[in-house]
């Protein structure tokens, strides 16, 4: 073997979840920060071999993307004299009345081609010592447990002076595809008996989704006097704050939809091992967790039903999201709608002043629109909660995709997620049913499909089946159980006789983009002819 075969390996499943969700053209800007102020004032000299150091300790920031020899994408490792060589570290003045807080608050991560790099590094300097340090590290290669980790040590080095860059026991390549293979397998199978029978979608209202979507989005400081109930309540019901946030969310979406069984989404640090979390590696996953709730749920039976199903998802360990959305979208098993949670939920806390990208300081409150790549195959939310704990406020920030901001404005959902927070914590004997939020608008025209759980809008569903040209009329009918060989069934009447399987399959794509639909599971075709009236 080559030197440079044995520096190149597999993609370890988390990553291969960034080659399917991210285009070509989106690599760069994929990537994370760590801003590390350095008010003793560094030389610049101490500040690039700090740097030079940990990119020689840490294998995960000495690599770049390569193709292989069957044109896969593989990390490839470079030695730590090129490394040295090619450290990409530059330095800035900043004007003598700049204010570093706000310059700070305001630092985001540069881009990082990973075919190239996975760390750049830029120091802030005023009157030649430095002031500011930001690293740019490739979402390829780090995750947010490595940027923890990474502000730590540079920190410690460049403030107190007293910690060393020390290689760890686990690098890179101990994450690599080929090692994980047989436990990856394991734990994807362990998924897919979890999420065989959940609900494949939630849909808050019927949509022809766009290419591209505006996604709105709201912000606010959480009340301090809601920051100080949270622990406690969370000790009172036995659970943790996140699953506090997790069961608001959850009461949200039933009082807003009438759904009580559900599936969120998280993210998972595949991370089980003391080791591990010394070591530098792209490791998130999505992880899908079903929670079974009941009509007469309290919130405290929704908290401990959302508590227990998140302690289980996270024993599974790492997993094949790629392949475990793939399996989920086989015709076997789609019950006619494409995979979709009722919500995402991301909740983190600051250690030492480290901060995760893209969240504000929790300095008040505001709204803010983005735009997103519209992709059925990915398993996103339409709702999206994000809440970040600073040392001085937390933070709670929500984005919205059309079906539910076409409802309801993104500011008023904020308002009714911090409502419901508020009920949960203070009458923990409340249902959904008692959670201060309205329905929403135009619930009653939607009807119920028992078998995939999605709920169908009748004009949305007559326009999936008028999709093919070929098609003159149709009318569907729900099924009259609950059957796993049951479904939605459609009479349809098209022009010229066509192939079923032909016509499933252009309902397949066309329903991925079409919220309030499903594929009929049986199709009664007929055609008319040209002396035919229909």
């Amino acid at each position: 073997m080559t030197s440079a075969e044995a520096s190149t390996f597999t993609l370890n499943p988390a990553q291969a979840r960034g080659l399917r969700n991210w285009t070509r053209r989106e690599w760069p800007a994929k990537a994370i920060e760590v801003v590390v102020p350095t008010p003793g004032g560094p030389a610049v000299e101490l500040v690039r071999d700090t740097v030079a150091q940990l990119v020689d300790a840490h294998e995960a920031l000495r690599s770049c993307l390569v193709r292989g020899p069957d044109g896969s994408w593989r990390q490839r490792v470079v030695d730590r004299e090129t490394a040295a060589r090619d450290l990409d570290f530059d330095t800035c003045e900043l004007p003598a009345d700049q204010d570093l807080t706000a310059f700070v608050a305001g630092l985001g991560p540069e881009p990082v081609d990973p075919e190239h790099r996975a760390v750049r590094c830029r120091a802030f300097t005023r009157a030649g010592d430095v002031r500011v340090v930001l690293l740019s590290l490739s979402h390829f290669f780090a995750d947010g447990v490595s940027q923890l980790l990474l502000w730590r040590t540079l920190h410690g080095v460049l403030e107190k002076r007293d910690t060393k860059v020390v290689s760890p026991s686990l690098q890179a390549r101990d994450f690599s595809g080929e090692r994980l293979a047989p436990a990856v397998r394991e734990n994807t199978r362990a998924w897919r008996d979890l999420l065989a029978d959940a609900p494949r979608c939630c849909v808050f209202a019927a949509t022809d989704r766009a290419p591209v979507e505006e996604v709105h989005c709201a912000e606010t400081r959480v009340p301090e006097s809601l920051v100080h109930a949270l622990p406690g309540a969370a000790r009172a019901l036995g659970v943790t704050p996140y699953t506090v946030w997790t069961t608001a969310t959850s009461l949200l979406v039933s009082r807003y939809t009438g759904h009580h069984s559900m599936v969120f989404k998280t993210q998972l640090a595949n991370r089980t091992r003391p080791a591990e979390f010394r070591a530098v590696a792209q490791l998130a996953q999505a992880a899908f967790i079903p929670v079974a709730g009941g009509e007469r749920d309290s919130a405290a039976d929704r908290a401990a039903a959302v508590f227990e199903a998140a302690l289980r998802g996270q024993g599974i360990g790492i997993h094949d999201t790629v392949a475990l959305l793939g399996w989920l979208d086989e015709a076997s098993r789609r019950r006619g709608a494409s995979f979709r949670p009722a919500f995402d939920i991301n909740y983190g806390a600051s250690i030492g002043g480290a901060r995760l990208p893209q969240v504000s300081e929790g300095t008040g409150r505001r709204e803010f629109r983005e735009s997103q790549r519209t992709d059925p195959r990915s398993g996103a939310a339409d709702l999206a909660v994000t809440v970040w704990q600073e040392s001085g406020a937390t933070t709670l920030t929500l984005r919205v995709k059309p079906p539910l901001w076409g409802q309801r404005p993104a500011g008023e959902i904020l308002d009714d997620l911090l409502a419901c927070v508020e009920a949960l914590v203070s009458r923990p004997e409340s249902t959904a049913d008692d959670m201060p939020a309205p329905p929403l608008p135009g619930r009653d025209r939607l009807l119920r499909d028992p078998v995939s759980g999605v709920d169908i809008d009748p004009e949305a569903m007559n326009r999936l089946l008028r999709a093919d040209p070929r098609v003159v009329s149709a009318a569907f009918t729900l099924p009259s159980g609950t059957g796993r060989d049951r479904g939605v069934s459609a009479a349809v009447v098209t022009d010229r006789p066509v192939d079923g399987t032909e016509l499933v399959h252009t309902y397949t794509e066309a329903q991925r983009l079409m919220d309030g639909t499903v594929v009929p599971a049986r199709l009664e075709l007929s055609f008319a002819d040209e002396g035919d009236p229909a």
